[in-house]
């Protein structure tokens, strides 16, 4: 953590707030995964910051004590080996819990996984909370950056046979970057 992390934090924590959420980074060197984890992270406190409560990472959050004893019942029965961060979130949502985002500065770094294999297992049990999820804008959230993802995917491949598709691969790349764009440039 940063050398103000639990300065910032206090000072949040003195006003009305039940439920924040900060930057994380992957350490090491790591390009491909850091940027993809960057652009989660980015996006996650972006709508934060919009009032759109879809994701959260527990490895910068903090709860007000009193906050989580209203909702600790309804967490411990969801029965996900993964989540407890999201479902965290959903719940103080639920229950009209104040959230907001750690002011920037207080950016936490983590270990990245150690493989491409781990890291998409990461991704795997990420995925598999989503069975549990009540929460009709984050399914919504996670179906749509799933089907832009699956046509992106199947356009590149589709474009190595047929170059007519190459401008419609980069116009869905150029909207899904301008949409990440605004929504990474909310928060900071």
């Amino acid at each position: 953590v940063p050398e103000n992390w639990l300065k910032n934090i206090n000072n949040e924590m003195k006003t009305d707030v039940d439920l924040l959420f900060g930057p994380v980074v992957f350490d090491g060197n790591k390009p491909f995964m850091s940027l993809e984890f960057l652009a989660l992270i980015g996006s996650t406190m972006g709508m934060i910051e919009k009032g759109s409560f879809v994701m959260g990472n527990g490895a910068n959050m903090v709860i007000r004590k009193s906050a989580f004893l209203q909702v600790s019942e309804k967490l411990e029965a969801i029965s996900s080996p993964s989540g407890d961060d999201v479902f965290l979130l959903h719940e103080m949502v639920k229950r009209g819990g104040q959230i907001r985002t750690i002011p920037a500065d207080s950016v936490v770094n983590t270990r990245p996984p150690r493989s491409v294999h781990e890291f998409v297992h990461q991704r795997i049990r990420w995925a598999s909370k989503g069975r549990y999820y009540t929460s009709n804008s984050t399914l919504f959230v996670g179906l749509l950056v799933f089907s832009i993802n699956v046509w992106l995917l199947f356009l590149l491949v589709l474009s190595v046979s047929n170059h007519q598709v190459w401008l419609l691969f980069l116009l869905l790349l150029a909207g899904k970057t301008f949409l990440d764009a605004v929504l990474v440039t909310s928060f900071g």
